[in-house]
């Protein structure tokens, strides 16, 4: 038997004997580029915006336009899969505006909030 796993951004094939409580063999390779959803963090990453980083809809919104913000300060929640996902300013600014509301489904890399 055969198991396909994904993790990070690798994927691992790992073959089971009937018999057998362990592994025979794993094999790393790298998931292709297609599969993986191209999700902007690090150094890609625009600091004058905040991007959802799941599909989800918007839970609470704690920050509103004109708001002083530092570095991890919280700015919305957004639920998905009954799991809450914090959504946390990347560094110090001011919020120039919201662009969701309380309810609204919203896409993997869309923008939430606008930074000055």
């Amino acid at each position: 038997m055969k198991l396909q796993m994904l993790i990070g951004r690798k994927w691992y094939e790992i073959e089971f004997s009937a018999g057998e409580k362990r592994p025979l063999r794993s094999q790393r390779k790298a998931a292709p580029a297609s599969v993986l959803p191209k999700l902007e963090t690090g150094q890609d990453a625009d600091p004058s915006v905040c991007r959802s980083p799941v599909n989800g809809i918007v839970a609470r919104i704690h920050a509103r336009a004109g708001d002083e913000l530092q570095v991890n300060d919280l700015v919305l929640v957004i639920e998905a899969m009954k799991m809450e996902t914090n959504i946390t300013a990347p560094r110090r600014a001011r919020v120039k505006s919201v662009q969701v509301m309380p309810g609204q489904a919203v896409k993997l890399n869309q923008v939430l909030a606008e930074l000055e």
